[in-house]
């Protein structure tokens, strides 16, 4: 899809957390959606939303947040639980309509109403210890605006991976850990990442990956980006090193 490659080169020229926002927010608002936010939390460090790799981010007032976790109402929040086992984006605001009302509910309902949000898909992005999700927000109640959030829930789901992979790279998020400490399983990388490593093992250049993947090499660099998060390394030779040892490719 063109807007997704085009985050996912845009990604890879942003070195700051604001820069990925302003992207991704970019993104969606050319595709008619009007606002977003992102949340990454380890399991046991919930409580504590200062925890090294914990974060928050959004593309409207950051103190609306703010109130809200310091008030204590993300641990009342419905979505948490949904998102730690679910897999497939949902819409939040008909989700928030049937779930039992609790402070953080009528909050976040107050909040919806107010800003016009009739439409919000959220999509689940949680690992066996962090608990992530990136929220997709779309005012009206046209049937122009009915469709395209029907129409597009794929294209955000998508975007949304490129984004959260983005955001952990940014706050040092390890793979699948929130403690900050490496788990002693195989690094799970995406089948892009693996490609780029099994070509960069054969000593192809990024701008050679590409031409062979069908991809730009800006492409090429965001997903080796990621693959040396997920791996613990900060260099080519050592990725590829890493990536054989594993047996994520082959020599």
């Amino acid at each position: 899809m063109e807007r997704v490659d085009g985050l996912i080169e845009g990604l890879a020229q942003c070195g700051t957390s604001d820069e990925i926002v302003s992207l991704f927010s970019a993104t969606i608002k050319d595709m008619g959606y009007h606002g977003f936010d992102a949340y990454s939390f380890g399991v046991d460090t919930f409580n504590n939303v200062d925890q090294r790799c914990n974060f928050v981010v959004c593309d409207y007032d950051m103190n609306l947040i703010t109130d809200y976790v310091r008030d204590g109402w993300l641990q009342m929040c419905p979505a948490i639980e949904e998102t730690a086992a679910g897999k497939s984006p949902f819409d939040y605001v008909a989700f928030l309509d049937r779930c039992p009302q609790n402070a953080s509910v009528r909050w976040q309902k107050f909040m919806l109403k107010a800003f016009g949000v009739r439409h919000a898909w959220l999509v689940p992005l949680s690992t066996v210890s962090v608990n992530k999700g990136v929220t997709v927000y779309l005012r009206g109640k046209s049937a122009k605006s009915e469709e395209l959030f029907h129409a597009t829930r794929h294209e955000i789901h998508l975007l949304a991976v490129y984004l959260m992979e983005a955001l952990d790279a940014e706050h040092g998020v390890p793979n699948g850990n929130g403690n900050g400490h490496d788990v002693a399983s195989k690094p799970e990388l995406s089948s892009r990442e693996i490609d780029c490593l099994h070509w960069a093992a054969r000593g192809k250049s990024n701008r050679e990956i590409g031409d062979i993947l069908g991809v730009s090499e800006n492409t090429v660099r965001f997903h080796l980006k990621n693959a040396f998060r997920k791996l613990d390394v900060s260099s080519r030779s050592q990725a590829v090193s890493e990536a054989l040892r594993a047996g994520l490719i082959t020599g």
